[in-house]
């Protein structure tokens, strides 16, 4: 569900907020070429990273916890971390597979198709651990 909502709620926002209205305030009436595959991989990420937003909320189970984990990984984990530590692996981590999901083709980064199975399939198992281990807690 939560990732039907991120595509529905990305695809209204990106299409109309900065597609629709960017392009039409500087008198482009028609979409370049590069503008569907931008939308498509707008609307997949978005999904995935909804999901794996929710399954950070539900391990963590705390709002700002979960918040600033999210950024730590991405701005420090990802970027710092372990793209000294293992050369090359950061195009198989979240980060860099929304942007080849997102940016024109690029030999240093994933296939769109690929980029968006990896992306995928950090959501499931994300979405696995914490189904996991949200089942096992006690709720009173």
């Amino acid at each position: 569900m939560i990732a039907g909502l991120g595509a529905v709620f990305s695809a209204v926002v990106f299409g109309l907020g900065t597609v629709v209205l960017t392009l039409a305030m500087h008198g482009i009436h028609h979409l370049p070429a590069g503008v569907r595959r931008l939308y498509l991989g707008t609307v997949i990420s978005s999904a995935c990273f909804g999901m794996i937003g929710v399954a950070l909320g539900a391990l963590i189970r705390n709002t700002i916890g979960a918040i600033v984990a999210a950024i730590a990984w991405t701005l420090f984990v990802e970027q710092v971390i372990l793209a000294a530590v293992v050369p090359g692996i950061e195009k198989w981590l979240p980060t860099a597979a929304a942007i080849g999901l997102t940016n024109a083709p690029d030999p240093r980064s994933l296939a769109p198709v690929t980029a968006g199975l990896v992306l995928a399939g950090y959501a499931v198992a994300l979405l696995a651990a914490a189904s996991r281990t949200t089942m096992r807690r006690d709720v009173t």
